[in-house]
């Protein structure tokens, strides 16, 4: 009985070594075949391949970008900016990077001062990309620094340095805003 059941594996195991081993040619012809679509498709035999395909060519902030309250309190929290990508064809393109955004204060250009700053990776930013119907476009929220509570200015700069990942290639671009609710609140002080 015993060699019956020794027998009876062996068997198995044959069997079972010929499926992985039809398995394994079958792979490899798929293989073959996806190297072939490859060359088939690149086509693109010269040194300035990369430029033909669509990538990252220049960046603009959106000229509705501006201030955000979120607590609807009169006051901006922060500046909401929207990063149009385009391709080499100026077209809207979806592309992959990293990013940092600059609030910069320029009302005393004797004292420029950076009031909010924000620096995403290609995976974070790819997490506030907005795509519907006729707009397509990073949205970004970037808060006062530190403490603030208040712009400090009714117009902040904003910088956008955008790093395409495909290419490595840096696009900057900036915009100046108008926030609402700037400058220190005023206070009384009370007299005996």
């Amino acid at each position: 009985m015993a060699d019956a059941d020794r027998i009876g594996k062996i068997q198995r195991l044959e069997d079972e070594n010929a499926r992985l081993k039809l398995q394994l040619a079958q792979k490899d012809d798929q293989l073959r075949e996806l190297g072939r679509t490859v060359q088939s498709m690149r086509g693109l035999k010269d040194d300035r391949a990369l430029e033909k395909m669509p990538h990252a060519d220049r960046i603009e902030i959106e000229r509705l970008s501006g201030g955000y309250d979120d607590d609807r309190d009169g006051i901006d929290e922060g500046v909401a900016v929207y990063i149009y990508v385009y391709d080499q064809h100026g077209g809207t393109l979806r592309a992959a990077g990293s990013a940092t955004v600059t609030l910069v204060d320029l009302s005393n250009p004797a004292d420029a001062k950076v009031v909010g700053e924000l620096k995403y990776t290609a995976d974070e930013l790819a997490k506030h990309w907005y795509g519907a119907f006729m707009t397509s476009h990073y949205t970004l929220k970037v808060p006062w620094s530190g403490n603030a509570k208040r712009p400090p200015a009714k117009n902040i700069t904003v910088m956008v340095a955008f790093t395409d990942l495909l290419t490595g290639r840096a696009l900057e671009a900036q915009r100046l805003v108008t926030v609402t609710g700037q400058g220190v609140p005023s206070t009384q002080s009370i007299s005996e």
